[in-house]
């Protein structure tokens, strides 16, 4: 468990934050207008997530693992993003 702190902070702290926002109820703002813009937050957040994720693997392997690439940064969180829905 420490490993994975040590090598990925950046995305647990990305992962963090999107569960709090996920389970915080925001105020009304004029923003509430924009038609789907829930559905823009949701692809925003996840998609940095992914970005992050892509970002910590790369700096700490050398070598592409497809698989782990595709579950860690593809698969993971659309999984996350279902679990808080």
């Amino acid at each position: 468990m420490i490993r994975y702190i040590r090598k990925y902070p950046l995305s647990l702290l990305v992962i963090a934050t999107i569960v709090f926002l996920s389970l915080f109820n925001p105020p009304k703002t004029k923003l509430d207008t924009i038609t789907f813009i829930d559905k823009i937050a949701h692809v925003c957040m996840y998609g940095g997530l992914e970005l992050v994720i892509w970002f910590e693997y790369l700096r700490h392997h050398t070598g592409l693992d497809k698989m782990k690439i595709i579950l860690l940064g593809i698969i993971a969180p659309i999984a996350l993003g279902g679990a808080m829905e």
